[in-house]
């Protein structure tokens, strides 16, 4: 994807003079691509505390962590997804504009 296409691949000499890019949605699917970030970094936490509880035989512990390891996994997935149609629906207007292709 070149994102720089609605400038002619040239950013520093070129501006979105119309202000067609959407830079609400842009900034809010930046927030989600951050949150999806977390969102794996806790799944990936709760999984090891998961994997440690059932090696010093903590089963009552261990399965409420797989559990939400896995929510959270499918959450920062769902996030991630959000995310980049977001971006994509920031820029669709200036991309529409100039006639260019992802």
């Amino acid at each position: 994807m070149n994102t720089y296409g609605y400038v002619g691949g040239n950013p520093l000499y070129y501006v979105d003079q119309f202000g067609l890019v959407n830079k609400v949605k842009v900034v809010v699917g930046l927030t989600n691509g951050a949150k999806s970030i977390y969102q794996g970094v806790q799944s990936g936490g709760l999984a090891v505390a998961s994997l440690f509880a059932f090696a010093i035989g903590q089963p009552e512990i261990g399965i409420p962590a797989a559990a939400l390891a896995a929510i959270r996994f499918r959450n920062a997935t769902k996030s991630e997804k959000r995310a980049g149609n977001q971006i994509g629906e920031g820029f669709a207007e200036i991309l529409a504009a100039n006639h260019v292709k992802i």
